[in-house]
C-alpha cells in the first residue's frame, strides 16, 4: 500500500518524506498508528464545531462567527477529502474570496477557522500536516483616524437626531475619553 504525504510542488522535500516515513514506522511498531479515515471536510468541520462548543465553551457570538465562516468554507472544500486539501487549494480560496470582495479581515477569519479545523484534524491524526500553515494572510489596511477640529464639533453635534447619542458624542468630544475607556468603564460597572 502506498500513501503520499505531499508533493514536491507543495514544498515537501525528500528529507521530510523520509523523516515522516521513519516516524510512521516507529508508530506502527508501537501500535500507535493507523491509517486515517477518509473524511470529507464537511464531516470533520461539523465534528470540530460541535466538539469545540462542548470542550472549549465558546461564547454564542464565537460559535456564530465560526459557523458563518464554515458556511463559506464548505462551498469550496465541503465534499473534498480532508487529507487531499493542499496549501495551494487554501491559497486559491484566499484569492477567490478576496476577488468576491470579502474584506481582508473576513478572509483572515476564514483562514483562522480553517487553520483551527486542520489543527484539530492533525491532533486526531486525520491529516499529516496543516495545509493552512504558511499561507499568507491578507493584509488588513491600517485605519487612518481623522480627529475633528474644534470648530467641527458643533456642526457634527447638530447632525444627531437622537438626543442621547448627541450627548454621548459631546461627552466624548469634549472630555477626550477614548471609546475603549468608555466601554471599559461601562463593562466594569455591570
Amino acid at each position: 500500500m502506498q500513501e503520499t504525504i505531499g508533493r514536491e510542488a507543495d514544498g515537501v522535500t525528500r528529507k521530510q518524506a523520509e523523516a515522516e516515513l521513519r516516524e510512521r514506522l516507529v508508530r506502527v511498531e508501537r501500535k500507535h498508528y493507523c491509517r486515517p479515515r477518509p473524511l470529507t471536510f464537511n464531516q470533520w468541520a461539523e465534528t470540530w464545531l460541535e466538539e469545540g462548543k462542548r470542550r472549549r465553551g465558546w461564547k454564542p457570538r464565537t460559535v456564530l462567527a465560526y459557523r458563518n465562516a464554515l458556511k463559506h468554507l464548505r462551498v469550496t472544500f465541503g465534499p473534498i477529502r480532508l487529507g487531499s486539501i493542499r496549501r495551494r487549494d487554501i491559497s486559491a480560496y484566499r484569492e477567490e474570496a478576496l476577488g468576491r470582495r470579502l474584506s481582508p479581515a473576513t478572509v483572515g477569519l476564514h483562514l483562522t477557522v480553517l487553520h483551527d479545523v486542520f489543527q484539530g484534524a492533525l491532533a486526531d491524526e486525520l491529516v499529516q500536516a496543516n495545509p493552512v500553515t504558511g499561507v499568507e494572510r491578507p493584509r488588513i489596511p491600517r485605519q487612518r483616524w481623522r480627529i475633528l477640529e474644534p470648530h467641527e464639533v458643533p456642526r457634527v453635534s447638530k447632525a444627531f437626531s437622537d438626543e442621547r447619542a448627541r450627548r454621548v458624542f459631546l461627552t466624548l468630544a469634549l472630555t477626550g475619553i477614548r471609546r475603549s475607556e468608555l466601554v471599559g468603564n461601562f463593562a466594569g460597572s455591570t
